[in-house]
């Protein structure tokens, strides 16, 4: 595996593709692209294919980019791969709403067919899947589901594209173009080692609740516990609800636990009304935990200690990024990453998909090993 990567925040499009694409050569297997929403993605996107015509693209628009440890902002970071060990099959998905279960199987299946597999009879240790998805949309947890069922057992990481947390649109590259209200979905085929990586540095307290009153569609949560949410929030928490700040709702995110993994439901606004929307769909029933943060920089540090990467493509949770910024943690955190990939490409997301499931508040990644 070549690994070939270049980054640039020159305002102008054309000198910034110029200037991330320095070294990498004239042909690879496939670009990966992240690009702050200040570049229009269309010229971005006709850029770096003027320069590569028949090289595939995937990658997003984001609210915050990585490379080789670094974290920057209003930047466009590339990645070139020359993956002989590795076959990459590619495919967009358009209008997420109507997106069902009998297009996620055919797909799956269309990707899996590229690669000359046979669904019933899969090499499960050499598959991986990938996903961008609109982050806009408010469809991921929809979307994660229904490819989640059709993968069968494929393992599945990704992140919704974001737009430098203004939250109006947010778009995906594909060699086809630029897309919204849309995702890309990978399937590789790797006879390079390879892991996948889910982390956070939450902990679950002993204090659970649970959704009496919601709206999964919208996000938003009425009541909880048979109280306002806000109200029951707040005393899960310890403190009156007019007291609640956003230090609280951002550190203290509520919790679910699924197949003895924890996933995150990251908290969004407190209405005037005492409900609460939430970056993930919340539905009625559901039993929460509220946790409580660890040491991010440790945290990562146990989570990667296992971990030697030739390459690592990450998908961070804006709202780490935003405790990173607040803590300035993101050069300790870079020194972790890089202590154990030796290339690193990444971006901050406004959700992850883990498996099946849209979640919050965690980094998920693809490693391949040295």
């Amino acid at each position: 595996m070549n690994v070939y990567q270049g980054m640039s925040q020159h305002p102008d499009v054309s000198t910034s593709v110029d200037e991330a694409c320095q070294s990498i050569p004239d042909a690879v297997d496939l670009f990966i692209v992240f690009s702050s929403a200040s570049y229009d993605p269309d010229d971005v996107l006709k850029e770096l294919q003027a320069r590569y015509p028949s090289t595939p693209v995937i990658g997003c628009t984001t609210s915050g980019e990585y490379l080789q440890g670094k974290h920057y902002n209003e930047s466009i970071v590339i990645t070139g791969l020359e993956t002989p060990q590795v076959d990459w099959e590619i495919q967009l998905i358009k209008g997420l709403g109507e997106f069902d279960s009998t297009q996620a199987t055919d797909t799956v299946n269309m990707l899996l067919s590229a690669h000359d597999l046979d669904p019933d009879n899969l090499p499960y240790s050499e598959l991986f899947s990938l996903l961008f998805v609109d982050g806009v949309s408010m469809q991921e947890e929809h979307v994660a589901s229904l490819l989640g069922d059709a993968l069968d057992g494929i393992p599945l990481i990704g992140g919704s594209a974001g737009d430098d947390l203004k939250f109006t649109k947010t778009s995906l590259y594909h060699q086809s173009g630029v897309h919204s209200d849309a995702a890309v979905l990978v399937i590789g085929r790797s006879t390079h080692p390879f892991k996948l990586i889910k982390h956070q540095h939450l902990q679950p307290s002993s204090h659970r609740i649970a959704v009496t009153r919601a709206d999964p569609e919208n996000r938003r949560v009425y009541e909880i516990d048979g109280y306002p949410a806000v109200v029951a929030y707040a005393r899960a928490l310890g403190v009156n609800p007019e007291d609640l700040s956003t230090d609280d709702t951002f550190l203290r995110p509520l919790t679910i636990e699924f197949n003895k993994e924890l996933y995150t439901r990251s908290i969004q606004a407190i209405h005037d009304d005492q409900s609460i929307s939430f970056y993930c769909a919340i539905e009625e029933g559901m039993v929460l935990n509220v946790s409580t943060p660890t040491d991010m920089v440790e945290a990562l540090e146990e989570a990667l200690s296992d971990v030697d990467a030739e390459f690592m493509l990450g998908c961070n949770c804006i709202l780490r990024s935003l405790e990173a910024k607040g803590k300035d943690l993101h050069d300790q955190l870079g020194d972790v990453i890089m202590s154990h990939s030796k290339n690193f490409i990444a971006f901050d997301t406004y959700g992850e998909q883990h498996q099946g499931l849209h979640i919050n508040q965690t980094f998920v990644a693809l490693a391949f090993a040295s």
